[in-house]
């Protein structure tokens, strides 16, 4: 989910694209359905109008008379997916505690993702590529995307959780919705019965935590030897600027002007260090991948349980996910050629397959309670990546409260205190 800019001046957002007859709503819905698969494939970047005319039949022009611009066809994409998501938590808000609330709308959402899988529904767009949009799109589908949040937070709002803080309730629901949103990646080829086994497999997860009890707390202890990345090079600043940027704003609102902007040099500075932007997000994605394995392998290195092993790597992460110098988010592959995205999957699946040793290490030695050890990883993974965004929804938190807040839950169980 893409967290809000701060400081935009909101309108007040069109959510329904004008129809003046049902042919032509038919229409529209068929150029967003073809729209949003394009999105999926190659992000706002490879996006064009031509493409998604060659897919329902149109010429160019045509497209252009339901939507000028393709910006405007991207947030109609965005919208419709809010709007379908807005059902799935006003129903799951009839039932009367948190957890069947919770269980409600992430079964819901899994079984939506299950049925577009299989071809029954049009497809659901990416959140993440509200960030791309020009300012006015995005300030109107910015009114949308934080109504929808507010509505996913009432799921929260019950009896039993009187003892939840605003900001903490505000911290869970961000990791609820990061963690539904992460599950049709890497769920993807798993049909019927696999499926449903997988989702009910997350939800225990969510639900119960990762830690077995006596195991529950949060005190993690510090990598060796003071770890910290080594990023003292010329090139790690313009990698760090990039990240930052493309986080932020995406891959267009990371331009080379931006990027060199912020680290007050020149383009031809840029230039200097690097052979072109799409060259800049693929080592970015080298550094994100190196620093992630690098603090499991200093995590290894503790004499201490898997538990404290695990929860050591991850604070350590989180705290620069949400410092001054994050880690670059799956979503930016998008940017990437075709050709480029295989290798930046399998480097996430080989950081995943860590943390599954550390937690099938854990589950052996009774510390971490038995669970699917590679759905454990992702959902561990996802919170990890997504840490940065709490502070667009919960304004004024401090990073070295990020952990504590946003991915505690997720090792103790999403309603637990």
């Amino acid at each position: 989910m893409s967290p809000p800019r701060s400081q935009r001046a909101t309108a007040q957002p069109q959510v329904e694209p004008r129809s003046e007859t049902t042919k032509f709503a038919l229409k529209q819905d068929e150029i967003i359905t073809a729209a949003t698969v394009v999105l999926l494939e190659r992000g706002l970047k490879g996006f064009t109008l031509a493409e998604v005319a060659s897919r329902t039949g149109l010429i160019t022009q045509g497209v252009g008379y339901y939507f000028p611009k393709k910006d405007d066809l991207a947030a109609a994409c965005v919208l419709r997916t809010i709007a379908r998501l807005n059902v799935l938590i006003d129903e799951a808000v009839q039932e009367a505690t948190a957890q069947d609330r919770v269980s409600r709308f992430f079964r819901s959402f899994l079984a939506l993702m299950a049925r577009v899988g299989a071809g029954e529904e049009p497809p659901v767009a990416s959140l993440g590529e509200v960030r791309a949009l020009n300012t006015g799109n995005f300030d109107r589908v910015r009114v949308v995307l934080v109504d929808m949040f507010r509505r996913l937070r009432s799921l929260l709002e019950t009896p039993e959780l009187g003892w939840m803080e605003r900001h903490s309730r505000i911290a869970r629901t961000a990791l609820l919705f990061q963690l539904a949103l992460s599950v049709p990646r890497w769920v993807q080829g798993r049909i019927g019965q696999d499926y449903v086994r997988a989702c009910e497999r997350t939800l225990d997860i969510v639900l119960r935590g990762i830690a077995s009890h006596e195991f529950a707390s949060w005190t993690p202890p510090k990598l060796p030897n003071g770890w910290t990345p080594d990023e003292r090079s010329a090139r790690s600043s313009f990698l760090i600027a990039a990240t930052q940027l493309i986080n932020e704003e995406g891959y267009h609102g990371a331009s080379v002007e931006k990027i060199s902007a912020r680290l007050n040099v020149s383009k031809g500075a840029f230039y200097h260090h690097n052979d072109a932007k799409d060259d800049v997000v693929a080592r970015c994605f080298e550094r994100t991948f190196a620093i992630i394995t690098d603090a499991q392998i200093a995590a290894g290195l503790l004499t201490a349980s898997n538990w404290d092993k695990l929860i050591a790597a991850c604070q350590a992460l989180v705290d620069v996910q949400a410092g001054a110098r994050p880690l670059l988010r799956p979503g930016a592959a998008l940017a990437l050629p075709a050709d480029a995205r295989p290798q930046i999957l399998r480097d996430f699946d080989l950081v995943s397959r860590r943390f599954a040793g550390m937690i099938s290490d854990g589950i052996a030695e009774q510390s971490i309670r038995p669970i699917d050890p590679m759905i454990a990883s992702e959902l561990l993974l996802a919170a990890v990546n997504s840490a940065s965004e709490l502070s667009a929804w919960l304004k004024g938190v401090k990073p070295g409260d990020v952990a504590s807040l946003y991915v505690r839950p997720l090792f103790v169980g999403i309603l637990k205190p």
